[in-house]
């Protein structure tokens, strides 16, 4: 194993390094993290140096790290290594746990260096064994079309046989009464916002569950921490929401980068390579500039994806299209996961290209403009709307060239997806500079540099301190067949880069607008719920994408709609009386919206003449009767943001430091704060989800009756 170590490049030595640098603290998780609390190990004194220096007692730091250096390039006895370890490291500062670092790293090593019998050798002969991965007996070819794959409509077909069922006993009418064609399409949208995303979305999705409205539902998509949820729930959760919660309970107790906890996985054979499994095989394949959203899929996998007593695990919970076992009966609703890619021109300013689009409008990207392209995967398949173009999940990790593929690999794994659905910190330096804005006075120099950030903005939106993600890029070779609008470099790019799609919007609406859903379930666990942009973007994407429907205007209302704290502020005779008016009027409203909220929007103008509505496509409130539904032509949008409720004491989203969005270590009790506070908020609006969504159902039932009359009058006519 030392030996391995000695003959290991220098390149594969700093994987090593990597690997199990996530040990040792402050990485960069705990830079950002609020978890006050770690191991005990972590104030126990350091071991004691027990070898002889010459008579010196623990070295300085300088010294002791060239030792540590020095050590990795020399073939010493295991025992003989351990002893110096533990005298390098006490004169680092470091804990008593930092001894098993040199056996992990060796161990990771010497899997990377895929000599007979090392863990590298035997995961890649396991790669093409059939019964593992049977896809890679099959050949994958690009799909081209804007529409859903085979696989999608046919679950679509089954999927109607159970919600039938689910809605006839959601909305209390016979079954017998529902027809299949009148069930309203249903789509959960969940939000990112990290660990406190992935637990709000499951105990929504809990409650939906226990009312009935889960087995409803169609689809559930996710972004950055929800993706989490969703993983769980369609894995080690067994479709089972209540499950899920129990079982993070009893994981999310340790950091994610809990040194002590990470090393021992590290350190156990089975789960070593149940958490190296994807990275080396992305190794192998020539992908061997591992970095940071790789080690953070790396840890998510080690804490969420190992069952609670870490001794049977299961290979096929690493591969999103294994899912397709049980989506495929329609018993479930189809998970969707989004990610996006970064397109920043280079060069001279692109040209501004146009598209039709439905209604004689037109899709015109800026000249010269960064943006994102949003990308999604399901049991079935991965793509893009944007590029019309889609490959089935299983070859996801395959190289294309023309639109075959090239190379038969494993699909890529969700040690490596984990990370890069949530990897917030691949963002540009604009996004980390909006961060820090709003904190600097207004004044003096500070005033000068937030111009100068303001003026730059473009520019430092094409600056990412971090790397995103690679995936081979699927569309090479095939610029011919794809939207006049795709950048040109699609076509000789080895890579797509792909990151955290909240970069774009934090609520993945375009997944669920493209495939026609009625009622748009929206769980918004968003940091800064109030300020977000999240819905006039999407506005812009349904006139973009010609969407009917959507209810514009919906959301939350701008800082400029709050007329009570302008007249607060208007009044006041100093800045002090106004801050405190505006204190005042912001506590009786506290939020502009409430946790329940319910839009529907308009798809067809009046076709009354006389009609003097200049705001026809403008969303309407549901209220309790939901008779706005029945009038409407456009698609439901159920928002359910995560705000504070005063039944429950003790959690505030916006200021509980465990709910922050850099905190992964919860208790079970703050689990369960959240858990009652979403339940609470829930429960204020849930007879008027019901209503509305009966109310849709009879709206499509109106629709459809009505349209059949029309037909057989056409047809009896001579």
């Amino acid at each position: 194993m030392l030996r391995a170590w000695r003959n290991a490049s220098i390149q594969q030595r700093r994987i090593a390094l990597a690997a199990t640098a996530i040990a040792l603290p402050p990485s960069l998780i705990y830079i950002h993290s609020r978890a006050l609390h770690l191991e005990a190990d972590l104030q126990t004194p350091p071991t004691k140096l027990n070898i002889d220096h010459g008579g010196n007692q623990s070295p300085p730091k300088e010294q002791a790290t060239k030792q540590l250096v020095s050590l990795l390039d020399i073939d010493w006895p295991f025992a003989k290594l351990a002893d110096l370890s533990s005298g390098v490291f006490s004169g680092l500062g470091l804990p008593r746990y930092a001894l098993l670092i040199p056996e992990v790293g060796q161990k990771v090593v010497a899997a990377f260096s895929f000599d007979e019998g090392s863990l590298g050798k035997e995961v890649i002969e396991e790669a093409h064994d059939l019964k593992r991965n049977p896809e890679m007996a099959l050949t994958a070819e690009v799909r081209i079309g804007d529409g859903l794959c085979d696989e999608e409509l046919a679950f679509l077909k089954k999927r109607r046989q159970f919600t039938r069922k689910a809605l006839a006993k959601y909305i209390h009418v016979p079954e017998s009464e529902i027809d299949e064609r009148d069930i309203p399409v249903i789509g959960v949208a969940g939000s990112g916002g990290g660990l406190r995303a992935c637990l709000a979305t499951t105990c929504i999705y809990e409650v939906l569950q226990e009312e009935g409205l889960l087995g409803a539902t169609t689809y559930l998509a996710g972004i950055s921490g929800s993706t989490w949820a969703q993983a769980l729930f369609m894995t080690l959760g067994n479709q089972d929401p209540t499950r899920v919660l129990a079982h993070l309970k009893r994981r999310i107790t340790t950091h994610i980068a809990s040194p002590v906890a990470n090393l021992e996985l590290l350190n156990d054979n089975a789960l070593e390579k149940y958490l190296l499994r994807g990275v080396l095989e992305r190794w192998y394949q020539g992908y061997k500039d591992i970095g940071l959203v790789d080690l953070y899929g790396l840890m998510l996998t080690g804490r969420f994806l190992l069952p609670n007593n870490e001794l049977v695990v299961n290979d096929d919970h690493l591969k999103i299209s294994s899912q397709r076992k049980v989506v495929e009966t329609g018993a479930v609703p189809l998970p969707i996961s989004s990610m996006v890619h970064h397109e920043v021109p280079v060069g001279q300013p692109q040209k501004v290209k146009e598209r039709a689009v439905s209604q004689g409008q037109k899709d015109i990207e800026p000249e010269g403009k960064s943006y994102f392209q949003f990308f999604e995967v399901t049991p079935f398949e991965f793509g893009s709307e944007e590029l019309s173009s889609w490959i089935p999940t299983w070859s996801l990790g395959r190289k294309f060239d023309k639109g075959k593929d090239v190379n038969k690999v494993p699909e890529l794994k969700l040690t490596t997806l984990l990370g890069t659905f949530s990897s917030a910190f691949c963002a540009s330096l604009s996004h980390y500079l909006a961060e820090v804005q709003p904190l600097l006075p207004k004044v003096g120099i500070f005033k000068l540099i937030n111009e100068q950030i303001l003026s730059h903005d473009e520019d430092f939106k094409s600056i990412h301190l971090v790397d995103a993600s690679k995936v081979p890029n699927y569309v090479k070779g095939m610029r011919d067949q794809l939207p006049d609008t795709v950048p040109g470099h699609f076509n000789q790019d080895a890579d797509l880069t792909l990151c955290d799609a909240g970069m774009s919007n934090n609520l993945p609406f375009y997944p669920l607008l493209r495939r026609d859903v009625d009622i748009l379930i929206a769980i918004d666990s968003s940091a800064d719920i109030e300020a977000n942009p999240w819905f006039s973007r999407v506005e812009g994407y349904a006139k973009l994408r010609g969407v009917k429907g959507w209810p514009v205007g919906a959301g939350w209302p701008k800082a400029g709609d709050d007329a009570e704290a302008q007249l607060a502020e208007a009044t006041a005779s100093s800045t002090e009386e106004a801050k405190a008016k505006m204190s005042a009027a912001q506590k009786r409203k506290k939020f502009a919206l409430s946790p329940v909220n319910i839009w529907v929007g308009q798809a067809t103008k009046s076709e009354d003449p006389s009609s003097t509505d200049t705001n026809e496509y403008t969303a309407k409130q549901v209220e309790e009767n939901a008779e706005s539904v029945t009038d409407s032509t456009g698609l439901m949008l159920i928002y359910l943001p995560l705000l504070p409720n005063d039944e429950v004491a003790g959690i505030d989203p916006a200021t509980s430091d465990f709910c922050s969005t850099w905190n992964f270590e919860w208790q079970p009790e703050q689990v369960d704060l959240l858990r009652d506070m979403t339940r609470a908020n829930f429960a204020t609006g849930k007879e008027r989800i019901r209503r509305a969504v009966k109310a849709m159902w009879e709206r499509k039932r109106k629709q459809r009756l009505s349209g059949e009359k029309i037909m057989g009058e056409q047809r009896s006519t001579p």
